[in-house]
């Protein structure tokens, strides 16, 4: 079977699957099963699949269908201007996200100083990872609760060339060890906010395939931020600030969680749906 074959019949599978993308995941997953660049199923229409190569771009197919994410699939997702690996304890980082990426660098793009910064619930570490990228003397923590989502962080550092500026560690944001207990200049946080109740109904690449951890945030979607909210002050000198990603219509709930522990809200950043999606506080006593 030529690419181009296999490639209409993969599209045409996934379609009738309710995959709504169906040509774009077609295309990547014949493309990272052949160890291929995304492009190559346009160049090379009439390259000739071995059995083998049929056999694993089949099973990948099959699997898309059954509403595994592609990032899952092939192992690594694209985020800001990096790439990222990933494992069952990671979440999939998505678009929404660079939200907070987009609204630190906004921030301290101009700063020239080295800056330090800490991210609370680091998972693949996409968020810590293209901040040092793009904020070029700075170094960072990151803490996740998962030992497999510190390796996958440490791995990503690696693969991205940013091993040298940071460090990530296993642990609980309740009880960070003694030694990391010091003021940084930015706290960001992408965390749980999902209300319990609620993620039976996520779609199935999220609620089938992500960590559940990373998505339950209680009863109400606010018991990670009134955690956090507890411990901040030790970690945000004043003048400092806090960067979180929250959910659709969470944003004054959240805003009132860290105003009565010290922090005054100073902008918020909508994601490309126009929904508030970051806030950034700053400590003021």
């Amino acid at each position: 079977m030529k690419v181009e074959d296999i490639f209409k019949y993969s599209s045409y599978y996934l379609k009738y699957s309710g995959i709504e993308e169906f040509k774009k995941d077609s295309r990547l997953l014949i493309s990272s099963a052949l160890g291929k660049d995304s492009f190559f199923v346009f160049r090379n229409k009439d390259y000739q699949l071995s059995l083998e190569e049929e056999e694993k771009i089949l099973s990948y197919i099959k699997r898309r269908s059954s509403r595994e994410p592609v990032s899952r699939i092939i192992g690594f997702r694209d985020f800001w201007k990096l790439s990222f690996i990933l494992n069952e304890e990671t979440l999939d980082p998505r678009p929404d996200t660079e939200t907070l990426v987009e609204g630190v660098i906004k921030s301290f793009s101009y700063c020239d100083k080295e800056l330090q910064i800490l991210d609370l619930g680091t998972g693949s570490g996409c968020i810590l990872l293209s901040l040092l990228l793009e904020l070029k003397g700075s170094k960072g923590l990151g803490i996740d609760i998962s030992s497999r989502a510190i390796s996958a962080a440490k791995e990503n550092a690696k693969r991205n060339g940013l091993s040298t500026r940071v460090e990530f560690i296993e642990a609980d944001w309740n009880s960070i060890p003694l030694e990391y207990k010091k003021f940084y200049d930015i706290v960001v946080s992408n965390p749980p906010y999902i209300k319990r109740g609620d993620i039976s109904h996520l779609c199935p690449e999220v609620k089938d395939f992500d960590p559940i951890k990373a998505l339950d945030g209680g009863f109400d979607g606010l018991s990670s931020y009134i955690e956090i909210s507890k411990i901040l002050t030790d970690f945000v000198s004043f003048g400092g600030s806090f960067f979180c990603e929250i959910g659709k219509g969470q944003e004054e709930a959240v805003k009132n969680i860290f105003l009565d522990n010290n922090f005054q809200l100073i902008e918020k950043y909508r994601d490309l749906s126009g929904i508030i999606r970051c806030l950034h506080f700053k400590k003021v006593r």
